[in-house]
């Protein structure tokens, strides 16, 4: 009676190819490393790639033992699981897992694999390992990125909601109380409020047209230490109503650098915005200026939680946020401090972040270029607007005005807002009752959203303009849409000028002054920006 040897197939298995030319289409395929395991004698022949995907010796006689000494310990189970299943089934096998390197490093292989028969009817297990490393490093950054932006909705919700209920409550208030005080704080609070979410919104969509290369800077000579005082100013709200200390040390020289006075003004008010979340009640913030090897060197250093080791090298990345801010304020969005060393890089400079750990406050340390100092005689500093307290607005003529916005809270807030400053104004809520009242109501200025029902706001642009005397109006986009591609189709659809939501009133109220009845702007007009 004959009997059958476990480790050898029927004749009607596939057959395997001679080695040699087996092994050498393989190597000839690209950087794919080979394997031939006979199940019955054990022995394990490889090419030289593989040999090295697992820092074996260059020689062959490599076993079995040997390569499964090199898998990572948390995988080996899975890796002896999935040959022998596949060796009892006859099947084919494809797993991934990590192999150790000489250096110490781990690097992950796929394996694929399949049971064959040579012509003798003896099984052997042939196949492939791949280095996959930086598929799936590329993969993880995905997922980590994932989760970031996931992180990052759940925290705008959670600021957004953190925002908005004060400016309900403060509402509530205006409604209810006759008493000014009361009164007074209501609307304070609504305004920080409304301010900071127009900062936040105007950080995320700076951050976006830097990637996409659409943010231009505006380079004037400028003195750092009048920058940094601006930012202070801006920012001392925050430090007050925290009780912390900021001190400032300041170069005995002035520090002329070139650049763009409004994002460098920004650039100091993120640093401090971050110190001063990140810092206790009752903490201490520090500025210092000082001029280093033709640089000027501006540190803010905060006595406030610091920053755990391993999130340093992150801590300029989109979406990262230190988790633990101050007792009392709520975690960042991670966008501010990306937005910091983009703008630094476009200046030429460098940012960079020191702390010794949670509980040791940090120190973040900007360096730009010091001005070259020219034959002529320089310039002087430009001072940036936005420290001069706010330009009365000029008094504006009585104008008629069309209000056009598919949200009729918008639409009658603004229309009230006109009315209570003098002017006439109606309203209009989609494209078709815009084209109508613009004919019948007789507009000298259309105040038109762009998202609207029915038209748009372009189409009902160049249909007004259509209209006798549509040349004489002028027609003002006010939209919540503010890139460059948006404001080339307001113009290219016959607007006169261009806000963005929120607009400020005053910013408003500089606009229709400017607006005589049949003479358009004679720029773009974008108070805004």
């Amino acid at each position: 009676m004959s009997t059958s040897h476990p480790h050898r197939l029927p004749a009607q298995a596939p057959d395997l190819p001679s080695s040699d030319s087996w092994l050498s289409a393989a190597v000839e395929a690209g950087q794919v490393a080979s394997f031939d395991y006979d199940l019955e004698s054990g022995r394990l022949r490889s090419t030289r790639l593989y040999r090295k995907l697992f820092g074996l010796p260059e020689r062959d006689g490599t076993t079995w033992e040997d390569v499964l000494r090199c898998i990572h310990p948390e995988d080996r189970a899975r890796v002896l699981r999935e040959r022998e299943e596949a060796i009892r089934e006859r099947r084919g096998a494809r797993i991934e897992y990590r192999v150790a390197r000489p250096n110490g490093s781990w690097r992950w292989l796929c394996s694929i694999a399949r049971v064959v028969a040579d012509p003798e009817g003896r099984m052997h297990l042939a196949g492939v390992e791949m280095d996959v490393t930086d598929r799936r490093l590329a993969e993880q950054a995905l997922r980590d990125g994932a989760r970031r932006k996931d992180d990052f909705l759940a925290t705008l919700a959670h600021e957004l909601r953190n925002r908005l209920a004060p400016i309900a409550n403060s509402l509530e208030v205006l409604d209810r109380s006759a008493d000014s005080d009361a009164a007074g704080r209501a609307r304070a609070t609504i305004a920080r409020q409304v301010d900071y979410m127009v900062r936040l919104t105007d950080d995320l969509f700076d951050v976006i047209r830097i990637g996409q290369g659409k943010l231009h800077l505006k380079p004037a000579r400028v003195d750092l230490g009048g920058i940094v005082a601006e930012a202070i100013e801006s920012c001392r709200p925050l430090f007050d109503r925290a009780r912390q200390t900021l001190t400032v040390e300041k170069a005995p020289d002035p520090l002329y650098v070139d650049a763009d006075p409004v994002r460098l003004t920004q650039i100091f008010g993120n640093l401090l915005n971050n110190a001063s979340r990140y810092t206790e009640a009752g903490g201490r913030v520090r500025i210092e200026l000082s001029r280093e090897g033709g640089s000027g060197v501006v540190r803010v250093r905060d006595s406030g939680v610091g920053i755990p080791p391993e999130m340093l090298p992150r801590i300029f990345e989109m979406f990262t946020q230190v988790e633990r801010p101050a007792a009392g304020n709520p975690p960042g969005l991670g966008v501010g401090l990306t937005l910091v060393r983009r703008l630094v890089e476009m200046h030429g400079g460098t940012v960079t972040a020191e702390s010794d750990g949670p509980g040791a406050g940090s120190t973040f340390t900007v360096r730009l270029p010091e001005a070259i100092e020219r034959r002529r005689r320089p310039r002087p500093a430009v001072k940036h607007a936005a420290a001069a307290a706010d330009p009365q607005p000029v008094p504006a003529a009585r104008r008629r005005v069309l209000v056009v916005d598919d949200n009729p809270d918008g639409a009658a807030s603004l229309t009230d807002l006109l009315r209570l400053t003098g002017h006439d104004a109606e309203t209009a809520h989609d494209g078709a009752e815009a084209i109508q009242k613009a004919a019948e109501y007789g507009p000298e200025i259309i105040l038109l959203d762009i998202g609207l029902p029915k038209l748009d706001g372009l189409e009902v642009c160049r249909r007004v303009r259509e209209q006798p005397g549509g040349r004489d109006i002028a027609i003002v986009a006010v939209t919540g849409w503010g890139q460059e591609a948006d404001r080339k189709r307001t113009r290219e659809a016959g607007f006169s000028a261009h806000l963005v939501k929120p607009v400020r009133y005053s910013d408003l109220l500089d606009l229709l002054a400017t607006l005589d009845a049949g003479r358009q702007p004679s720029k773009e007009h974008t108070p805004s920006e």
